[in-house]
C-alpha cells in the first residue's frame, strides 16, 4: 500500500496547470461552450422562475443532464491524458469520442446515480415522520459522512485510472487509495478552496449590493415575504447570469486542470506507474 505524498501532489497539480494552461483551454474549450450553452441558454431566455414553471419537460432536462455529463466526460480524458503523459504538446482544438470517453461516462454514472440514490433514501426516511423520522436524523450525519468517504476513496483517481488502464475497475481504485482518505481529503482542500475563495468573491464583488438588498431582514417570518425576497434573489441571479457564466468559463481551466493534474498524479503514485503506464508490480 502507497501512501499519497500530499505536497508533492498538490505542487504537481499547480505546476501542471500553470504551465500548461493554454493547453488546457485547447483541450477543453469547445465541449465547455457547447456544456455552457445547453445549461445556461434556457435561463438566460426565460430567467430563473419561468425555466422552473414553463422551461423544459422532466424528459428534455434529463437529456441536457446526461448529455452535460458526457461534455464531462470528453475534458475530463483530454486533460487527464496531458497530465498522465499521454498526449504531448499543445492544443487548440479538441473533441473525442471513443472507448475511453464512453468508459469514464459510465462510471460517472454509477458513480452519481449511487450518491443520488443514497441522498434520496436520506431525505424519503426523514419525511415520514414519527419515530422512522427521529432515527433518520439521527443517522443522517454518519450517512452523509459514508457518502463523502465512498466518493472520495472512488472518485480522486477514477478519471486517469481509467484512461491509463482501459477499464472500469472499481476494486482496483478502492484498493489503490486504501489508507489515504485523509491525504486525498487533504489534496482536495487544497485545490478547491482556493479556487472557491477566488469565485465567491468575483461574485460578491458583481453583484454583493444586490444580494444584499434582496436578502430579507433577519425577523422576517411570514412565508410571504419571503418568498417575495427569494423571488427577488432569483431575479438578481438571471440579471447577472451573463457574468457569472464568464467567470464560469474563465475558473473552468484552472479547476479542470488543478483537480485532474492532481489525480493523475495521485495515480502514478499509488499504482507505481510511469507517464501513465502500468508497472509490472502495480
Amino acid at each position: 500500500m502507497n501512501k499519497l505524498p500530499v505536497g508533492q501532489t498538490i505542487i504537481d497539480a499547480y505546476g501542471f496547470t500553470f504551465t500548461q494552461l493554454g493547453t488546457i483551454i485547447g483541450l477543453i474549450w469547445f465541449p465547455m461552450v457547447i456544456s455552457t450553452l445547453l445549461n445556461f441558454l434556457p435561463q438566460l431566455a426565460d430567467g430563473y422562475a419561468d425555466a422552473n414553471v414553463a422551461g423544459a419537460s422532466a424528459v428534455e432536462s434529463l437529456a441536457v443532464l446526461l448529455l452535460t455529463l458526457l461534455l464531462s466526460a470528453i475534458m475530463y480524458v483530454a486533460v487527464a491524458r496531458q497530465a498522465l503523459g499521454l498526449r504531448q504538446g499543445p492544443a487548440v482544438f479538441h473533441f473525442a469520442l471513443g472507448q475511453p470517453e464512453f468508459r469514464v461516462y459510465g462510471a460517472l454514472l454509477v458513480i452519481y446515480f449511487l450518491i443520488g440514490l443514497a441522498a434520496l433514501a436520506q431525505l424519503e426516511a426523514q419525511s415520514v415522520g414519527g419515530p422512522v423520522s427521529t432515527l433518520a436524523a439521527f443517522i443522517a450525519l454518519p450517512g452523509i459522512l459514508f457518502v463523502i468517504y465512498m466518493a472520495v476513496r472512488f472518485v480522486f483517481i477514477l478519471v486517469p485510472a481509467i484512461v491509463a488502464e482501459n477499464r472500469i475497475d472499481f476494486a482496483r481504485i478502492w484498493a489503490l487509495t486504501r489508507g489515504n482518505f485523509w491525504r486525498i481529503l487533504v489534496v482536495v482542500f487544497a485545490i478547491a478552496i482556493p479556487l472557491w475563495l477566488i469565485e465567491c468573491t468575483s461574485m460578491l464583488a458583481l453583484m454583493g449590493k444586490d444580494i444584499e438588498a434582496a436578502l430579507p431582514p433577519a425577523q422576517t417570518t411570514d412565508p410571504q415575504a419571503i418568498q417575495q425576497h427569494v423571488l427577488a434573489l432569483e431575479d438578481v441571479f438571471r440579471r447577472h447570469m451573463p457574468q457569472l457564466i464568464f467567470i464560469w468559463l474563465i475558473m473552468a481551466p484552472f479547476s479542470l486542470g488543478l483537480t485532474l493534474a492532481a489525480s493523475a498524479s495521485a495515480y502514478r503514485t499509488l499504482s507505481g506507474s510511469v507517464n501513465g503506464t502500468r508497472s509490472v508490480t502495480a
